[in-house]
């Protein structure tokens, strides 16, 4: 089984309860910056947000059933209160629990089921390698992305290349892709295309 098919085992065996990014790493046998990434890249979702609609998927089937309150079912979900429950139920459904009980069927909804993955398909992935190598400064374009939203990478690829080979300082003619972690939990990462320059001096600054 792969490592994003281990997490999802994981997911689907727990998410009912509280489970936390590092439990899901552990058991993948992945980083928790490299998981979210692999992740977002392999299946399309993030997994906090995986989670939330596995989660309000089985909720809507157990209103839609009628068979408990909705505040136990807002409780068994992972809310702690019937307005909680309300507001993330109707971002991800556009109608309200008390909306969807009364109509009692699910079969408008766009329900989230489990992900699953068939290993011949997934794209293959070389294993991490780490190197060491002297510092470097770098000057770019760099944006902020969700793991599950990197479509615009490639804009931003657009937009550096037209500057490089005429960047003040420029060493060389390689180009990097650079992408950092933005704080420990955060499902977002900072990526940057650049190269390396002599100094920042004679930067042009470009908003």
């Amino acid at each position: 089984m792969s490592a994003i098919g281990r997490a999802i085992w994981f997911i689907e065996s727990h998410f009912a309860s509280g489970i936390s990014l590092d439990e899901i790493a552990e058991t993948a046998g992945l980083s928790r910056f490299h998981l979210s990434r692999v992740f977002g890249m392999t299946t399309g979702h993030s997994i906090s947000g995986y989670i939330r609609s596995r989660r309000l998927s089985e909720a809507a089937l157990a209103l839609a059933g009628g068979s408990a309150t909705i505040l136990q079912v807002a409780l068994d979900a992972g809310y702690g209160s019937h307005e909680a429950f309300t507001r993330a139920f109707r971002e991800q459904f556009g109608l309200t629990p008390e909306s969807l009980r009364k109509q009692g069927h699910a079969r408008n909804l766009a329900l989230q089921g489990p992900i699953r993955m068939d290993d011949t398909r997934l794209p293959k992935l070389d294993p991490p390698r780490f190197e060491t190598h002297p510092a470097m400064l770098l000057a770019g374009f760099a944006e902020t992305y969700a793991y599950d939203a990197t479509q615009a990478i490639p804009s931003l690829w657009q937009r550096f290349n037209q500057h490089f080979g005429h960047i003040p300082g420029q060493i060389g003619n390689v180009a990097y892709g650079v992408c950092t972690q933005i704080e420990a939990n955060s499902e977002a990462f900072r990526y940057m295309s650049a190269t390396e320059v002599a100094g920042a001096d004679d930067l042009p600054k470009v908003s």
